[in-house]
């Protein structure tokens, strides 16, 4: 009795290691299930819209770990939930250039140039004001004495002022300057344009090939949504335009009002 008694107490006790090990293998098994659906966990991060088409290019703002990866991401955007910034549903087409968007994804970046993502949601965050009105008051300026334009294939752009921009919001704003006149954009000061060859001081200081686009002591308030500033196209010695400027955001567009225009 006495052995028996031993066998099963021995029998009872291996019953229990072995159910200790299976649940500890069945732990173990959750453990490695949770791990497996971290991947599912959702990455958010903040960026700016540079194209917009089949997918969106963006630039990722600089302090994101995805700046980190490229300063240019796809955006692959057919299976994501989109929303403007009311909430409602809207197409990836719908979201305009130069705003700000929180994108959701897995956490995986595909290494290319650009990067590429595949989004589970965009949400429409809000407008780059400052960016929209340069371009605004760049376009009216491409716009006034279009003769100065003839034949040109080349747009400069003078940022030297334009402090209260970041360098990916410069970078934006040319990118937008080029997709809009189908023009080569570049970045530069006068002297510079000379130093580079674009401009000839010989022959009465003309840029053949381009206009230059100045824009002097912007004053940006994000209050009263108002940009005042001075601005010039130059093509030559004796071709060029220019004035002061203040432009306001006004239901939902942006309205210029100009003084002290010349020409020469």
């Amino acid at each position: 009795m006495i052995m028996k008694k031993g066998m099963r107490a021995i029998t009872k006790k291996f019953f229990y290691l072995i159910a200790f090990l299976l649940m500890s293998i069945g732990l173990i098994g959750c453990g490695e299930t949770s791990k497996d659906h971290s991947s599912s966990l959702k990455i958010s991060f903040e960026a700016v819209v540079i194209e917009n088409g089949e997918n969106l290019i963006v630039a990722p703002d600089k302090s994101s770990n995805e700046a980190k990866s490229s300063d240019k991401i796809v955006v692959r955007a057919n299976n994501a939930s989109i929303m403007n910034v009311n909430g409602q549903e809207i197409q990836v087409e719908d979201i305009p250039t130069g705003y700000i968007v929180e994108i959701t994804y897995n956490g995986e970046i595909m290494e290319s140039y650009p990067a590429q993502i595949f989004a589970e949601k965009i949400q429409l965050c809000e407008i780059n004001r400052e960016v929209e009105a340069y371009l605004k008051i760049i376009d009216d300026i491409y716009q006034e004495d279009s003769g100065l334009n003839e034949d040109i294939s080349i747009i400069a752009i003078d940022t030297t002022d334009l402090k209260n921009l970041s360098d990916w919001e410069k970078q934006i704003l040319l990118i937008q300057i080029e997709k809009k006149y189908g023009k080569e954009v570049v970045e530069g000061t006068y002297d510079e344009l000379v130093e580079k060859g674009f401009i000839d001081q010989k022959k009465n200081r003309y840029f053949p090939e381009g206009i230059l686009i100045s824009i002097t002591n912007p004053s940006f308030s994000e209050n009263k949504e108002e940009l005042t500033y001075e601005i010039m196209k130059w093509r030559s010695g004796t071709g060029a335009i220019g004035y002061t400027g203040t432009a306001h955001y006004d239901s939902g567009k942006w309205m210029i009002e100009k003084e002290n225009m010349w020409m020469s």
